[in-house]
């Protein structure tokens, strides 16, 4: 039988060495929008097949929940011209066909789900690569 003990041997992993590895979460998400917005101004070009899939998302999200009361949305290039989403939010949101939910999480980039502090449930569809650099 295999030994699965996975316990980290002391000197690999002590604690203030661990702290010091950990740059302020803040810092790294400023880093990441600085880059965002440097790509934004660089030229490119937009990926018909990238937008068609937000598109083709919202439209499953659509008729997925077509007579209740679930508001669907979707944005292209926002906040930057690279990204798109589909939002779906409602008080009770019933997935009665799972297929074309995971079909549309399959084309998506990522997928959120999370409960508002209105009581309403959101699910967000994130798509990145709708444009190209040329530059």
């Amino acid at each position: 039988m295999e030994d699965n003990n996975y316990e980290l041997e002391n000197d690999l992993f002590i604690e203030d060495e661990a702290e010091d590895r950990i740059e302020d979460p803040e810092d790294i998400l400023l880093m990441i929008a600085k880059e965002f917005e440097e790509q934004d101004k660089k030229t490119s070009m937009i990926i018909p097949t990238r937008v068609r899939d937000v598109k083709y998302t919202y439209e499953i999200m659509k008729n997925l929940f077509a007579g209740k009361d679930v508001k669907v949305d979707y944005d292209l290039h926002e906040p930057y011209k690279d990204f798109g989403s589909v939002t779906v939010i409602g008080k009770k949101i019933d997935l009665n066909s799972p297929k074309w939910f995971l079909k549309a999480a399959e084309i998506a980039s990522n997928c959120d789900i999370y409960p508002r502090t209105d009581g309403k449930i959101q699910i967000d569809f994130g798509f990145g690569g709708l444009t190209e650099t040329l530059e």
